[in-house]
């Protein structure tokens, strides 16, 4: 048997007009929302670089077996 087809409703220009309105705001609230995570991981960075100025890089020293470990 055949499936009989669904007619989807299309609701004229004033719906594709909401459907625009409703994806764009999505959109938006999205956007808005990764900028305030970046912002609050940058402010982190910021308290951390102000903590720890001095940003210790650690020297490379080898072991036997090629275990590599760091220094402090």
């Amino acid at each position: 048997m055949a499936k009989k087809l669904v007619k989807k409703q299309t609701g004229g220009s004033y719906g594709r007009a909401e459907a625009e309105r409703k994806r764009d705001s999505i959109y938006n609230a999205n956007k808005e929302r990764s900028k305030a995570r970046l912002d609050s991981m940058m402010k982190e960075v910021d308290a951390f670089k102000k903590k720890d100025a001095t940003v210790k890089t650690p020297v490379v020293t080898k072991k036997k077996g090629g275990q590599v470990k760091s220094k402090k």
